[in-house]
C-alpha cells in the first residue's frame, strides 16, 4: 500500500531488497539493500514483500533456501 502522506505529496521512489525464501516458498528474511529516497518507503516495501510467496527452488529433487534481489517501486499513476 502506498503510504498516504507520500501519495498526497506526490513522492515517488523505490526500495531494493534481498529476500531469503525458505524451502516452502515463504519469505524467511528481508534485507534492504538500497532506497531512493533513503528510508522513506522501507516500511511499506517490507510489509508488502512479507506477503509474497515463491515457488520453492529445487536442487537434486530437494527444496532449498534461496535468495532473490528485487526492486519495489513506488510510482504514482499519471
Amino acid at each position: 500500500m502506498y503510504p498516504p502522506t507520500l501519495l498526497q505529496r506526490h513522492v515517488e521512489g523505490w526500495v531494493e531488497v534481498l529476500i531469503t525464501v525458505n524451502e516452502f516458498g515463504h519469505v524467511a528474511d528481508i534485507e534492504v539493500l538500497g532506497a531512493k529516497p533513503k528510508r522513506v518507503f522501507d516500511k511499506a516495501a517490507l510489509k508488502a514483500v512479507r506477503k509474497w510467496s515463491f515457488h520453492p527452488k529445487m536442487v537434486n529433487g530437494k527444496a532449498v533456501l534461496f535468495k532473490v534481489r528485487q526492486k519495489v517501486e513506488f510510482n504514482i499513476d499519471k
